[in-house]
């Protein structure tokens, strides 16, 4: 098993840390950078019931359309609501519908369905895919000690 901050192969167990509610596996000279964690086990299947964070990723489709507070409030204007009018027909609050117009706060996924099928429009686009060139000359994964500089007091 390999430190998740240095990278470096573990002998014997990995001392498990907390650094910003991160739960991480290191070697026992990085321990010393969080604070030490102690995992109960499921009895019957004797898995962890803390679940490491580290790897999840979010796999994202679709994404805002920009400008979309310049469009909720013309299709609202365009059947002469004012934003009262709107917040009843999709039960939500006068406030709300006035910061998401103002562009103060982004949609909820809740809310977005909502004006979506009153409007009957899109408020959402594909996320154009990023490409990355592959570097041959990597060996191993990145750890969080590749990326990050540590101040050695």
């Amino acid at each position: 098993m390999e430190c998740e901050i240095c990278g470096e192969n573990i002998k014997g167990e990995a001392t498990t840390i907390e650094i910003n509610g991160t739960i991480m596996n290191v070697c026992p000279k990085c321990s010393k950078f969080g604070k030490k964690v102690f995992i109960k086990k499921d009895r019957e299947n004797r898995r962890p019931l803390v679940q490491k964070t580290t790897k999840n990723v979010i796999d994202l489709k679709e994404e805002l359309v920009s400008g979309y507070y310049e469009i909720i409030r013309r299709e609202r204007e365009k059947r002469c609501w004012d934003q009262k009018d709107l917040a009843k027909k999709i039960n939500e609050k006068e406030s709300i519908i006035k910061k998401i117009e103002k562009g103060d706060i982004s949609l909820d996924d809740k809310i977005r369905e909502k004006l979506e099928r009153l409007f009957k429009i899109k408020l959402t686009e594909p996320i154009k895919d990023v490409h990355t060139h592959k570097i041959d000359n990597v060996k191993r994964d990145l750890t969080l000690g590749d990326v990050v500089n540590i101040k050695r007091k």
